[in-house]
């Protein structure tokens, strides 16, 4: 090119036959060389100059170098250089590492303020007078040329020995390699960067020094984009792959020195053609499909980093082919080949088919290439694998986040595409969270794009996403029931947040705001909010399912290995180790705590937020009363809260689940700042206008059994629960609530359903019972059963004690006839004249019998151990005419089915196989009969059990405590006994002197002499209260017409007790006074 350049020269000024000037200006307005000067006259001289240096250089520009050195007596020659012109060379020496003066060995300091230890000699310096070889803004740009074209820049260098006294004058250290730098385009990087650091250096009072590193960086940018467009200009330099090979640099990437470097291109290149030709290498880099390597993934992640951060370049992506998925049938899962999508599924975990019936991995699924053979790594092999495997995922997903944070700031036209980007990806990915979503997994994005996403919109909200924060109020919840006006709504409206569940029983005025229509305007802060939550809700349920699945079918797997089925399969072995790597693949990732801590943030940030609402003056969560504000029969439920989806308390509370079942060291770390989410989701759980679902507040309260000490065994979590106040107010009437509020009638949850929700409810209790705080509130809570003139008053803690009693019986009754009839199959199937067949049939009857067993005990022994730790604090409710009758005769029932004859009939072969513990139940049974015994009531209750009482049955019941050597009992117990058999005298004489009683004295359902008759006010039946009471503590209706009837609403029919009364005194049966 150079040559080229030097015969136009010669071509210009002589003819070559004649002698003659030839005007040839359009000639070099056409050679790409003139595009770095100002001027065709500046580009004439360059080349005239760059001839006469090479012409020197013939005779070895090294030789001059040499000669140079040798002259060091020039060094003693008068400089007559201005204080300006000192200056401007200061800052070019200093910004290029270039000099023009061949003593610069010796007298460097001289032209200098900071003198560079190393620079390269220009050719241009043949040219300068020894007194004024110094550089010019006016010919910074022809020695730019001359360094960029040298041929051997090694041979040029040149390194200041200051003399003895020189030493004085500051200097700094270059290397070698930064200053012999042969690539044009990291040479000028390094140029443009060291310009920006002298700026810096300099104060707003040097404007000369400033102007001059200003016009430097510009000559800078302008000649990168000249090696760029026209690459000939450099021979043998691919300009293209070295701008890449620094914008895939990690250690540049984001930073502020490559941001105003490329900004600085920018400005000088307004054209889009040439931003487009500029930048080509990367752009086609971005767009090519490539694996998801590590190594791969990470130069594409870099070049949009520091792409994201210009608008101009960023566009180019935003306004591609490969932001959107094309085409007309657009998948979730086409998302995956978009440019940031196929960078989100950097993940460990396996992409497979989801699992089914039947066994097998390895048809099914491929075996993780990170955990190629899982079963003969150490421990501390797979751990270091893990954390290799997270340490590079969090570094990607740092790299994400960069891009969309930059995308979002750097326009407003750039932010949009970034939010519509993520309403479209989980409008077309909607399936995830429906319960079909298994059949559409081939449509669908996989579970590490979604948790890498999920990974990425939270750390976007973490700015704002802090308790108490005043930005927490800039989240409107108006957005959730706001619906765009515009066929071709964009961003968040693509969602149609509107048509959501909402969490709450709905207040008239929010049911009025429901629809609302039109083109509302919301922050980016409500509006990141809620697509995180909806990402979420996408990403956590299924991918938690899949990993329980997951490790349900690695159990059932690992309890086959010896067995015929396992060792008959040739290639059980196989599927086993495929599920083994998938697994630790798989909890590389959801397990990691990078992921979960934030993830456990922004949900604990939600409860303070979700408790602000629950409230109409938006108080902070720690202000509320929760017991009047939520719990209460009374609380309404504000507008703004009633706008909440019900999706995003489901997803919280199956986190929370989560965390407690698979990462509970994540919960026990971040403990000390959980109390808005242990407060929020007991509240909710609590609140049947604030959650309408019973299966959501079913999940609440198994998110919050995760939560108590007893289960994480963590003194730090034990600090929210004992010095929250809110929690000690309100935690055990919302415990009540919730326990009370799964047998209603109108609730969606199946009979069997609610006693595996109780289990987590009995967890709480047994913990509460064990803190005096909360024991005295449960206390207090039962003090509410009381009687006055119309009777028993209708309140929690009464219908809480029924089902109690009714779950007891139920699950006891079961568990003992289900433990009955596998003590059957078990002699059948010992008998050895069994055919295959019948046996294997037998054997499937045996394995549902037992499971049923195992569950039914569990649940059995939880209900009566919950009714003895009660009754030892607490006997009022329990002897309450309505409620006497039904513990008495449970209690006489299951000591026969104990204690009595039938007792063999449960003896299985093994009584822990089920759980079943008959020992303990006998002796809890006989605690609360003692406990209860203080009352006169239940004595007398207790004898008059025609069904389940004998005579017997107390000594059945001392001969096996006595055989369990419970002691401390069986005095307590025959006291008891004497007791009951005193009453027992009393109501025999009583029934033998007992008149028929006339008809209208007699309960129309019992047919038995009424104590305390009521009337009903929906039918006008006349009832005894015992037996009125026992059916609304069930169903709230009149039994005669099915009208809605409370216990508050029965009328005591006094006129017809006193004549009942006065009948029993004409007959003797109560004395007259």
């Amino acid at each position: 090119m150079m040559e080229e350049m030097e015969d136009g020269i010669q071509q210009q000024e002589y003819s070559i036959t004649g002698g003659n000037p030839v005007d040839s200006d359009q000639e070099f307005q056409s050679n790409p060389f003139s595009q770095l000067f100002n001027s065709i006259e500046e580009a004439k001289t360059a080349a005239k100059r760059f001839k006469n240096a090479k012409d020197f250089s013939q005779t070895t520009l090294i030789g001059q170098m040499n000669t140079n050195r040798q002259l060091s007596p020039q060094s003693s020659i008068p400089l007559d250089i201005t204080q300006h012109e000192l200056l401007i060379n200061d800052v070019i020496q200093r910004t290029l590492l270039v000099t023009g003066d061949k003593y610069f060995s010796k007298r460097g300091h001289k032209i200098s303020l900071r003198v560079p230890q190393t620079v390269v000699l220009l050719p241009l310096s043949d040219e300068l007078p020894e007194k004024r070889c110094c550089l010019t803004l006016d010919i910074v740009d022809e020695a730019l040329m001359e360094r960029l074209t040298m041929d051997n820049i090694q041979a040029n260098v040149l390194t200041f020995h200051p003399s003895e006294k020189g030493k004085k004058y500051p200097s700094y250290h270059v290397s070698t390699a930064e200053v012999t730098e042969s690539n044009a385009i990291i040479y000028l990087f390094e140029c443009h960067r060291r310009a920006r650091l002298l700026l810096q250096e300099l104060s707003s009072d040097q404007q000369d020094s400033r102007q001059a590193v200003d016009k430097c960086k510009t000559i800078l940018a302008t000649f990168v984009g000249s090696c760029l467009l026209t690459p000939d200009i450099l021979e043998g330099q691919d300009t293209q792959q070295q701008l890449d090979s620094l914008l895939t640099d990690s250690q540049y990437a984001g930073t502020t020195e490559l941001y105003e470097f490329l900004n600085d291109i920018l400005i000088s290149y307004p054209e889009i053609s040439d931003i487009k030709q500029i930048f080509e290498h990367g752009m086609l880099a971005i767009f090519q499909a490539s694996t998801l390597k590590y190594e791969d993934v990470v130069p594409k992640l870099i070049r949009l980093c520091n792409y994201s951060q210009h608008e101009r370049l960023m566009k180019l992506v935003l306004q591609s082919d490969h932001w959107l998925p094309g085409g007309v049938n657009v998948s979730g899962k086409s998302y995956e080949r978009t440019v940031v999508g196929n960078l989100l599924c950097f993940s460990s975990i396996v992409p497979s088919l989801p699992l089914i019936q039947g066994f097998g991995f390895s048809m099914l699924h491929s075996p993780s290439p990170d955990f190629p053979n899982p079963m003969m790594m150490q421990p501390s092999q797979a751990e270091f694998i893990s954390n290799s495997l997270q340490s590079n995922r969090q570094f990607v997903v740092d790299l994400i986040h960069k891009i969309f944070k930059n995308t979002l700031k750097v326009s407003a036209e750039c932010h949009d595409f970034i939010l519509d980007w993520i309403s479209k990806c989980l409008y077309d990915n909607k399936l995830r969270s429906s319960s079909a979503s298994q059949l559409y997994f081939h449509e669908l994005a996989r579970d590490g794009f979604f948790l890498n996403l999920s990974a990425v919109l939270v750390r976007l909200c973490a700015p704002f996403m802090k308790i108490l924060s005043p930005k927490l109020l800039k989240i409107d919840p108006t957005i959730c029931i706001t619906k765009h006006n515009t066929t071709s709504a964009r961003g968040i409206f693509r969602l149609n947040l509107h048509d959501e569940t909402k969490l709450a029983n709905q207040s008239s005025s929010a049911e009025n705001n429901d629809a609302i229509n039109g083109d509302l305007k919301f922050g980016f802060i409500t509006e990141i909010f809620f697509l995180t939550h909806k990402t979420l809700h996408l990403a956590l349920p299924t991918v938690i399912n899949t990993y329980k699945n997951l490790m349900e079918r690695l159990a059932k797997f690992q309890n086959m290995v010896n067995t015929p089925v396992a060792l008959a399969n040739p290639n059980f072995r196989q599927e086993f180790e495929a599920g083994v790597s998938q697994q630790l693949a798989m909890k590389a990732h959801l397990l990691d705590p990078n992921l979960l801590e934030p993830l456990l943030n922004f949900y604990n940030t939600t409860a303070a937020w979700i408790l602000q609402l629950s409230n109409a003056e938006g108080k902070p969560y720690n202000q509320i009363k929760i017991n009047e504000e939520l719990l209460s029969t009374s609380a309404t439920v504000p507008d703004k809260f009633a706008m909440l989806p019900e999706f995003i308390a489901d997803s919280l509370s199956q986190f929370v689940i989560f965390l407690g079942h698979f990462a509970p060291k994540i919960l026990e770390m971040q403990s000390a700042k959980l109390e808005p989410l242990v407060v929020c989701i007991s509240s909710l759980m609590g609140s049947l206008k604030f959650v309408k679902n019973p299966h959501v507040r079913a999940q609440f309260a198994d998110a919050l059994a995760r939560l108590i000490p007893s289960k994480t065994d963590n003194c730090l979590l034990q600090e929210v629960f004992l010095e929250s106040k809110q929690l000690q107010d309100s935690l055990a009437l919302a415990v009540l609530n919730v326990f009370v509020d799964m047998e209603r009638t109108d609730n969606s949850v199946e009979f069997e359903q609610k006693f595996s929700y109780r289990h987590n409810i009995y967890d709480i209790l047994e913990y509460l019972w064990t803190v005096p705080v909360y024991k005295d509130k449960i206390i207090e809570l039962s003090d509410e059963v009381t009687v006055d003139e119309r009777g028993l008053k209708d309140v929690i803690f009464l219908r809480f004690v029924h089902l109690l009693i009714n779950d007891a019986v139920f699950l006891l009754d079961e568990a003992l006839s289900t433990l009955s009839d596998i003590k059957k199959l078990q002699q059948e199937l010992s008998q050895e004249d069994l055919d295959n067949q019948t046996k294997q049939e037998k054997l499937q009857q045996l394995n549902f019998s037992s499971r049923m067993a195992l569950s039914l005990n569990i649940l059995g022994n939880q209900t009566v151990n919950a009714l003895t730790l009660l009754t030892q604090s607490i006997i009022g409710p329990f002897v309450e005419i309505g409620m006497v009758d039904r513990i008495s005769s449970m209690l006489n029932y299951f000591a026969v089915q104990l204690a009595g004859p039938k007792a063999s009939s449960f003896k299985v072969k093994d009584f822990s196989e089920f759980h079943f513990k008959p020992d303990q139940l006998i002796c809890n049974i006989a605690l609360i009969y003692i406990r209860l015994g203080q009352s006169e009531r239940f004595c007398k209750a207790i004898q008059e059990d025609e069904r389940s009482y004998t005579p017997q049955l107390f000594y059945q019941i001392e001969r096996v405590l006595n055989k369990l050597s419970r002691l401390d009992i069986v005095e307590d117990f025959k006291k008891l006994h004497d007791r009951v058999n005193k009453f027992a005298a009393e109501k025999k004489e009583l029934d033998a002197a007992m008149p028929e009683p006339p008809d209208e004295f007699l309960d129309p359902i019992m047919n038995t002499l009424m104590v305390d008759p009521v009337i009903l006010p929906t039918s006008g039946t006349i009832i005894d209260r015992a037996t009125i009471v026992r059916h609304l503590l069930s169903c709230q209706n009149d039994p005669f017409n099915r009208q809605p009837l409370h216990l508050d609403d029965i009328v005591p029919h006094q006129e017809l007790k006193e004549r009942i009364d006065q009948w029993l005194k004409d007959n003797n049966i109560i004395p007259s006074n």
